[in-house]
């Protein structure tokens, strides 16, 4: 009895050694309670860690920032605004053609003239050009002051119908041959908007300009509200040949 309780000597059995590196599964710690001055929501509030500049961004969910605006298809509203824009053209052609020419009515010509350049632009998506109801009020404001003008000069007359010449757009050559170019593919920066047929109307167009022949009054409209820009030239001369029904030159095969 003695022999083992002193050290196990004589006993048959292997001693038992006891590894002291095992490493204890640390007790699962309980969710701290709140406090009474603690919301149980305070976490949902924090931020989560941004990735470290090397990690992968494959999973990382993409954030939309807050006040982004989600771009959307045009809206029907925007289709009727355009479509009762385009109505508008007929009288807005109208109007400077009745009065071209008439040196009492010159400013109503003008501001005729600036209606339809706007009126080209908003439908082509420049939104800055101005609104249907803009033009609307303009072009009523300027009918009813061509419809005084007649009332009180009953026996006035339009002046005869002639042509104007292309001279009168005051169009620079060098913006002429660059607008050509621009047709033809010879320029750096090259007019996209038109295919091969309407290219061909357009040249009819810059040439009747540049020889000084005979051309409808549109052209003349049209070129000097370019500005001597030939993008611009190109632009608005296309949109002579493109509406219906087209302003083509004489010199155009029809």
């Amino acid at each position: 009895m003695g022999n083992l309780c002193a050290g196990g000597i004589g006993s048959s059995h292997a001693p038992t050694t006891y590894d002291d590196h095992v490493q204890m599964t640390p007790p699962r710690q309980r969710p701290a309670t709140p406090t009474p001055g603690q919301s149980p929501l305070r976490e949902l509030g924090r931020r989560p860690v941004p990735p470290s500049p090397g990690a992968s961004r494959l999973n990382t969910p993409m954030r939309t920032p807050i006040g982004t605006p989600m771009r959307s298809p045009m809206s029907s509203v925007e289709q009727r605004m355009l479509q009762d824009i385009q109505q508008m053209t007929p009288e807005i052609n109208h109007l400077i053609g009745v009065t071209r020419g008439i040196p009492p009515l010159r400013a109503q010509y003008d501001a005729a003239v600036q209606v339809q350049g706007q009126i080209r632009r908003r439908l082509d998506g420049d939104i800055r050009a101005g609104g249907g109801d803009d033009f609307r009020r303009r072009m009523g404001r300027i009918r009813n002051q061509v419809t005084n003008y007649y009332a009180r000069h009953p026996d006035a007359a339009l002046p005869p119908a002639q042509r104007p010449r292309g001279g009168a757009a005051g169009v620079s050559n060098d913006v002429l041959q660059t607008a050509s170019n621009m047709l033809t593919g010879f320029e750096t920066v090259v007019f996209h908007g038109a295919n091969g047929m309407e290219s061909l109307k357009v040249l009819d167009h810059l040439q009747d300009i540049a020889r000084n022949r005979e051309v409808d009054p549109a052209v003349i409209d049209a070129a000097r509200q370019a500005d001597n820009n030939p993008a611009a030239l190109v632009a608005n001369l296309l949109a002579l040949v493109q509406q219906n029904p087209p302003i083509l030159s004489s010199n155009t095969r029809r």
